[in-house]
């Protein structure tokens, strides 16, 4: 995904979050926190993150893919 397009997404978006040291790709949302936009993930209720763009080497959004629901059926 490109950085436009990241930017573009309103606020709550499903999208599939895949960094290369998570062994498969989680389910998060678009958000704002403190000014920085990333993805929130709820880890199966046992812990939540908000990965932001500063603090990682490669783009977040490169690690980000839409998260279809009419393709997951």
């Amino acid at each position: 995904m490109t950085k436009e397009e990241f930017d573009s997404m309103p606020e709550e978006t499903p999208v599939w979050y895949a960094p290369t040291y998570f062994a498969f790709p989680m389910l998060g949302v678009i958000r704002t926190i403190n000014g920085l936009r990333g993805v929130w993930i709820n880890f199966f209720g046992d812990g939540q993150c908000h990965f932001a763009p500063l603090t990682y080497p490669t783009p977040l959004y490169d690690n980000v893919t839409l998260y279809d629901n009419k393709q997951n059926k």
